[in-house]
C-alpha cells in the first residue's frame, strides 16, 4: 500500500477525514495526524506510519507474533517483505535493503 492507498482506506471509513481513528480491522485501527501522517496500530500501538512525503516508518513495539507481523505484511508498502525469525524481525526493501524491525522506535523503511 502506498500513503493514497491508506488515506483512501481512512477516508472511505464514515467519510472521516479529522484525524479520529477508524477500525480497520479486528483490533487494528487507523488514525491521521495533524501532519497527515497515516498510523497503522494493533491493540493501541503504533506498528506503521506513512508519511505524506511517501516515506514509511514500521517498528513491533515489542510485540515479535504472528499477529503483529500479519498486520505488518497486510498494510506493508508494496515490494517490501516484512518477517521474524528467532525473535527478531526483519525488512527488506523492493531494492534488496534490509533493516531490523525495531520493538521500539520506528524505523524507516
Amino acid at each position: 500500500m502506498k500513503y493514497p492507498d491508506v488515506l483512501s482506506l481512512y477516508q472511505s471509513k464514515r467519510g472521516r477525514d479529522n484525524g479520529a481513528p477508524v477500525t480497520v480491522g479486528n483490533n487494528r485501527t487507523l488514525r491521521k495526524l495533524g501532519d497527515g501522517t497515516l498510523v497503522i496500530a494493533l491493540h493501541g500501538h503504533d506498528l506503521l506510519q506513512y508519511k505524506t512525503d511517501g516515506r514509511y516508518f514500521a517498528r513491533d513495539a515489542g510485540y515479535v507474533t504472528s499477529t503483529t507481523y500479519k498486520v505488518l505484511n497486510e498494510f506493508k508498502p508494496d515490494g517490501y517483505t516484512i518477517y521474524r525469525r528467532g525473535g527478531v524481525g526483519k525488512i527488506i526493501t523492493p531494492h534488496g535493503g534490509t533493516a531490523e524491525v525495531s520493538n521500539t522506535d520506528m524505523v524507516e523503511i
